[in-house]
């Protein structure tokens, strides 16, 4: 796996041509269901804009760490970015 600042990347091989993606927020991040859900959202938006130059093959899973919450839409971006990059899992 990869840890960036606030998310938490493991990802493992697939033969399916394919890639897929979970995302979990656990309760000790986020108390209320609401906040886990608006995290979820946030980061499922953020692979969604970089889908598209990501390689396929593979089952990807994002987890949220402790302070996702107080991040807004950009920087959760950026952080899922810089975590595929240090993956290397972006197509060149």
């Amino acid at each position: 796996g990869r840890r960036g600042d606030f998310l938490f990347l493991k990802f493992k091989k697939n033969d399916l041509g394919a890639v897929r993606f979970a995302f979990i927020v656990s309760q000790k991040v986020a108390k209320s269901a609401v906040h886990r859900n608006k995290i979820k959202r946030r980061m499922r938006g953020a692979v969604t804009n970089i889908l598209s130059s990501v390689k396929t093959g593979f089952d990807a899973v994002i987890i949220a760490q402790q302070g996702t919450l107080e991040k807004n839409f950009k920087e959760i971006e950026k952080a899922v970015q810089i975590i595929f990059k240090k993956s290397n899992l972006l197509k060149s």
